[in-house]
């Protein structure tokens, strides 16, 4: 990025290190800058046919001198070609949803339950798989990621299917596509869903209710999200006296999770959620390793949330857009500035970072960012795709003015935003 900014033409590296296997890390990331890497024998090629190569007799000579950390001036090469073929395909494949519907004669907002379908395979083609040197290759069973979902989902759309007519709100049940390389899935449905209807998904739907890893519950539930409408804690306090289930209530709606989709489509959306675990993306997380009769516990208690709102005539929940928590992760992991962006990872055939909201009261909402905003350049950095942006947070100073730019349909737009420093 930074020699991309400094007019570079391209960037060689070298090393006799091979190349590592490339897996997708749930962005497409297209830069202008060409890169290559060559190996050390063909670089002291170059050098022995230059004017330098009285000076650096080795490369290692060469490389002692620039890792000294001292401030070190350039030099240039003799007039020398060279050349590159680089073969470097991008693999597409369908994803595909599969969603139920309940419907109802009723007019009302619809209820959506759902928990995402897709995990690692062998972990092989995507960035997150935490198999050890031993278990590379190795099937990822996703026991608890996602299976536990899923088998949560079917059982809630079995036992609704018998109480129709109790109902008075349409129900959706869905296993969604692509969630661990960026929420692709979900995100697909709300987008194919509002061009379909040429309306706000809010318009049609009242809440969310996401079921990710709950197969392990010890003794208490973790409810993620409860923010997301004023009127969820004391849901939760009934929903929780009735089923005899311990809840542990969390408010933050910004979940690396296909409920932060609904939540940005602007309906109240929780998350249920069992808790971490060192099987985590990995070929452990096996079946035997579920609790099963808390898994049917937990189907008790999203059961009884979603009667408390399907089974009522009015609307049990209303969306409250909830501050960015400059603690949170958001932007990213690691991040020491927070600017309250989310980004939209289905970033195909875009040249910056398309963001699908800002978090109320953050940098972003203040400086005016918006859904489907196109972030182009920041604090005088060309923004090409996600790694130009994870570098511009990590160097930008917290507390000062910059100047963010952005793309809005056909106008293209500078934004003054004012970064926070992370608590």
């Amino acid at each position: 990025t930074v020699a991309k900014n400094l007019g570079a033409a391209g960037v060689v590296f070298i090393s006799d290190a091979g190349i590592k296997k490339l897996k997708f890390e749930g962005s497409l990331s297209d830069s202008t800058l060409p890169v290559i890497k060559m190996s050390e024998n063909v670089f002291f090629e170059l050098i022995k046919n230059s004017d330098k190569a009285s000076e650096f007799q080795s490369l290692e000579k060469l490389k002692s001198q620039y890792l000294k950390s001292e401030l070190v001036t350039g030099f240039g090469l003799n007039s020398q070609y060279l050349s590159a073929e680089i073969n470097l395909n991008f693999q597409k494949s369908t994803g595909r949803n599969v969603v139920g519907v309940l419907p109802t004669k009723s007019a009302s907002k619809a209820i959506i339950i759902g928990a995402h379908g897709d995990h690692l395979g062998r972990g092989e083609r995507t960035g997150s798989s935490l198999a050890k040197s031993d278990e590379y290759g190795k099937i990822h069973y996703g026991a608890d990621d996602n299976a536990s979902g899923v088998s949560a989902v079917l059982e809630l759309a079995h036992y609704f299917s018998n109480q129709n007519k109790s109902l008075k709100k349409p129900m959706y049940f869905a296993i969604w596509s692509g969630e661990e390389i960026g929420v692709l899935g979900s995100n697909a449905f709300v987008k194919s869903f509002e061009t379909q209807k040429k309306s706000k998904f809010s318009k049609h739907f009242e809440a969310s209710l996401n079921l990710d890893m709950v197969g392990r519950l010890q003794s208490s539930l973790q409810v993620q999200g409860v923010g997301s409408a004023k009127e969820w804690p004391g849901l939760s306090e009934e929903v929780g006296l009735i089923t005899g289930q311990s809840l542990i209530l969390t408010t933050d709606p910004f979940l690396p999770t296909d409920a932060m989709t609904f939540y940005l489509s602007g309906i109240p959306s929780i998350s249920f959620f069992t808790g971490a675990h060192a099987e985590y993306h990995s070929p452990r997380d096996t079946a035997n390793t579920l609790n099963y009769p808390g898994l049917e516990k937990i189907v008790g208690v999203v059961k009884t949330y979603s009667e408390k709102l399907a089974t009522v005539s009015g609307q049990a929940v209303n969306y409250e857009k909830v501050e960015g928590n400059s603690g949170s992760k958001m932007e990213g992991r690691s991040f020491r500035i927070f600017l309250g962006t989310i980004p939209d990872y289905s970033q195909e055939g875009v040249k910056g970072v398309r963001i699908s909201g800002a978090a109320k009261n953050s940098p972003a909402e203040k400086a005016g960012l918006k859904q489907n905003d196109i972030i182009t350049e920041f604090d005088r950095t060309k923004i090409e795709n996600l790694y130009d942006y994870v570098y511009t947070l990590q160097a930008v100073k917290p507390g000062e003015v910059t100047k963010i730019k952005i793309n809005r349909g056909s106008q293209i737009l500078e934004l003054d935003i004012t970064p926070m420093l992370k608590e």
